[in-house]
Protein backbone atom coordinates (compact mmCIF):
# COMPACT_ATOMS: atom_id res chain seq x y z
CA UNK A 1 0.00 0.00 0.00
CA UNK A 2 1.34 3.29 -1.31
CA UNK A 3 1.00 6.67 1.18
CA UNK A 4 -0.05 9.66 -0.26
CA UNK A 5 1.64 13.05 0.17
CA UNK A 6 0.30 14.65 3.52
CA UNK A 7 -0.42 17.74 3.99
CA UNK A 8 -0.99 20.25 6.96
CA UNK A 9 -3.62 22.31 8.13
CA UNK A 10 -5.10 24.78 10.88
CA UNK A 11 -8.91 24.66 11.10
CA UNK A 12 -10.64 27.43 13.62
CA UNK A 13 -13.87 27.06 14.71
CA UNK A 14 -16.02 28.12 17.85
CA UNK A 15 -15.40 25.83 21.21
CA UNK A 16 -19.07 24.79 21.18
CA UNK A 17 -18.54 23.33 17.66
CA UNK A 18 -15.16 21.62 19.18
CA UNK A 19 -16.16 18.54 20.18
CA UNK A 20 -18.62 17.80 17.28
CA UNK A 21 -16.25 18.51 14.50
CA UNK A 22 -13.18 16.24 16.32
CA UNK A 23 -15.72 13.81 16.34
CA UNK A 24 -16.59 13.64 13.00
CA UNK A 25 -13.05 13.71 11.73
CA UNK A 26 -12.44 10.81 13.77
CA UNK A 27 -14.77 8.52 12.53
CA UNK A 28 -13.96 9.60 9.00
CA UNK A 29 -9.69 8.52 9.69
CA UNK A 30 -8.52 11.11 7.03
CA UNK A 31 -6.56 12.99 9.35
CA UNK A 32 -4.52 13.52 12.06
CA UNK A 33 -5.76 15.31 15.17
CA UNK A 34 -2.84 17.12 17.26
CA UNK A 35 -3.23 19.74 19.37
CA UNK A 36 -1.21 23.05 18.25
CA UNK A 37 0.26 25.25 20.13
CA UNK A 38 0.26 29.22 20.13
CA UNK A 39 3.41 29.48 17.97
CA UNK A 40 2.11 27.23 15.83
CA UNK A 41 -0.55 29.38 15.03
CA UNK A 42 1.98 32.38 14.13
CA UNK A 43 0.90 32.83 9.98
CA UNK A 44 -2.26 33.57 11.53
CA UNK A 45 -1.47 36.22 14.71
CA UNK A 46 -0.31 38.82 12.21
CA UNK A 47 -4.09 39.91 12.34
CA UNK A 48 -5.18 41.94 15.74
CA UNK A 49 -8.18 39.87 17.52
CA UNK A 50 -10.30 42.74 17.30
CA UNK A 51 -9.29 43.04 13.22
CA UNK A 52 -10.58 38.97 13.18
CA UNK A 53 -13.49 39.85 15.10
CA UNK A 54 -14.45 42.27 12.95
CA UNK A 55 -14.24 40.12 10.11
CA UNK A 56 -16.11 37.45 11.36
CA UNK A 57 -18.79 40.15 12.01
CA UNK A 58 -18.73 41.26 8.17
CA UNK A 59 -19.00 37.71 6.89
CA UNK A 60 -21.83 37.00 9.27
CA UNK A 61 -23.76 39.71 7.92
CA UNK A 62 -22.65 38.51 4.50
CA UNK A 63 -23.97 35.18 4.92
CA UNK A 64 -27.25 36.89 6.56
CA UNK A 65 -27.96 38.53 3.62
CA UNK A 66 -26.78 35.68 1.19
CA UNK A 67 -29.46 33.36 3.06
CA UNK A 68 -32.46 36.00 3.06
CA UNK A 69 -31.58 36.01 -0.41
CA UNK A 70 -32.15 32.45 -1.26
CA UNK A 71 -35.00 31.90 1.10
CA UNK A 72 -36.75 34.94 -1.11
CA UNK A 73 -35.82 33.17 -4.30
CA UNK A 74 -36.98 30.20 -3.18
CA UNK A 75 -40.17 31.11 -1.89
CA UNK A 76 -41.06 33.45 -4.77
CA UNK A 77 -39.40 31.20 -7.85
CA UNK A 78 -39.34 27.64 -6.85
CA UNK A 79 -41.73 25.07 -8.89
CA UNK A 80 -44.05 23.28 -6.91
CA UNK A 81 -42.42 20.17 -6.24
CA UNK A 82 -44.18 16.35 -5.61
CA UNK A 83 -44.06 14.53 -2.45
CA UNK A 84 -40.84 12.62 -3.54
CA UNK A 85 -39.34 16.15 -4.79
CA UNK A 86 -39.90 17.85 -0.91
CA UNK A 87 -37.58 14.63 0.37
CA UNK A 88 -34.74 14.41 -1.95
CA UNK A 89 -31.91 17.13 -1.64
CA UNK A 90 -32.51 19.66 -4.38
CA UNK A 91 -28.67 20.65 -4.19
CA UNK A 92 -26.86 22.15 -7.06
CA UNK A 93 -23.41 21.30 -7.30
CA UNK A 94 -20.84 23.96 -7.61
CA UNK A 95 -17.51 23.34 -9.20
CA UNK A 96 -14.24 23.85 -7.67
CA UNK A 97 -13.29 26.73 -9.66
CA UNK A 98 -16.98 28.71 -9.10
CA UNK A 99 -16.54 27.95 -5.39
CA UNK A 100 -12.73 29.49 -5.37
CA UNK A 101 -13.53 32.49 -7.41
CA UNK A 102 -16.88 33.51 -5.49
CA UNK A 103 -14.81 32.82 -1.92
CA UNK A 104 -11.91 35.14 -3.76
CA UNK A 105 -14.41 38.18 -4.85
CA UNK A 106 -17.52 37.97 -3.75
CA UNK A 107 -18.52 40.89 -4.64
CA UNK A 108 -20.56 40.29 -7.84
CA UNK A 109 -22.66 38.17 -5.44
CA UNK A 110 -23.49 40.75 -3.01
CA UNK A 111 -24.07 42.80 -5.66
CA UNK A 112 -26.81 40.40 -6.68
CA UNK A 113 -27.82 39.76 -2.72
CA UNK A 114 -28.80 43.55 -2.57
CA UNK A 115 -30.85 43.48 -6.11
CA UNK A 116 -32.76 40.62 -4.54
CA UNK A 117 -33.20 42.84 -1.36
CA UNK A 118 -33.67 46.09 -3.35
CA UNK A 119 -36.44 43.82 -5.31
CA UNK A 120 -38.07 42.66 -2.27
Amino acid sequence: MSLAPMAKIAIFIPNNLKNELLSLLQKLETVEITECSVTDLSPYSEQSPEAVADRIAELEADLKKVGSSIKLLREKFRPKQGIIEQFASLRTPVSEELFVSVAQEPGPVMALCDQVQDLE
